[in-house]
């Protein structure tokens, strides 16, 4: 499947909820969850991520970010690794805003898919879950889970062999890769039959200009997000300045009114700079 109609059949909430749901066995209401942006870049010369597909979920008790990737092939172990922990790390780190309390009454968590088609180094099962793991009080940390899923093994698995778990996710990946997309659409799963109707509202065309379409709006917002980075860089710069000036002033002898009054600013902003 093209990356274009991997993310825009995700952008349907009942279908991204319901894939997550399953795969990670929780139970999120659709209207809890958003689809967002694919993009993340939170230092101007720091590595950013280009999520495939990004949802966030934020009720009163829980704050959940979720990231589905497909790949066509698994690199090396080496490169994967890095990789699936720098998303899942900007993935959590990303419930933070400046200025956030690390507050214990709400759940936080992150978790990480990747559909992977093709592996050269497969090993094992055709879905893999990795938790973090307190070596000292031995307690698994749910808060960030990555899953790996390994499409052409898992295709490979006798359905009468399988447990309930195995097989709505063989049939919830089949219908995202197949080349007979048709052949769903009678499933008795309504996920299934609602992914099958959305793909095969896509002619070859349409495919073609949704990919096209995707290539120039991350294109467009990634020149945007660096634009608002050197913004803040900037008014970083600056507000450093003036905090220097104003604990100059103060050296010299200017109470902090007068400070407030010459430079323009607010009192209270001019007592906080005196204590950082």
């Amino acid at each position: 499947m093209a990356d274009a109609v991997f993310k825009e059949v995700f952008k349907d909430k009942s279908i991204l909820v319901a894939y997550i749901n399953e795969i990670c066995e929780i139970n999120l209401n659709e209207n809890d969850v958003e689809y967002c942006s694919l993009e993340t870049k939170s230092h101007i010369f720091r590595k950013g991520v280009r999520y495939d597909v990004k949802g966030i979920s934020v009720t009163k008790n829980q704050v959940f970010h979720i990231d589905f990737e497909a790949q066509s092939y698994k690199p090396n172990d080496n490169t994967f690794n890095k990789r699936k922990f720098h998303y899942i790390s900007e993935l959590f780190n990303g419930i933070f805003e400046e200025g956030d309390n690390y507050d214990e009454t709400k759940e936080l968590s992150a978790k990480a898919i990747f559909f992977i088609r093709e592996s050269s180094s497969f090993s094992g099962s055709p879905i893999k879950k990795m938790v973090f793991h307190d070596l000292y009080d031995k307690k698994n940390y749910k808060e960030m889970e990555i899953y790996e899923i390994y499409i052409n093994e898992l295709l490979n698995i006798d359905l009468n062999e399988a447990n309930r778990y195995i097989k709505m996710i063989i049939e919830l990946t089949s219908v995202l890769v197949t080349d007979d997309v048709e052949k769903y659409i009678k499933s008795e799963n309504e996920t299934v039959r609602k992914v099958a109707e959305r793909i095969m509202k896509y002619t070859e065309e349409e495919i073609a200009r949704l990919q096209r379409q995707y290539d120039k709006e991350c294109a467009a917002e990634e020149r945007d997000i660096i634009r608002l980075l050197e913004k803040k860089a900037e008014e970083k710069g600056e507000e450093k300045n003036q905090i220097k000036t104003i604990k100059t002033m103060y050296k010299n002898g200017v109470t902090p009114a007068d400070i407030a009054k010459y430079l323009n600013l607010d009192i209270d902003y001019v007592k906080k700079a005196l204590n950082k």
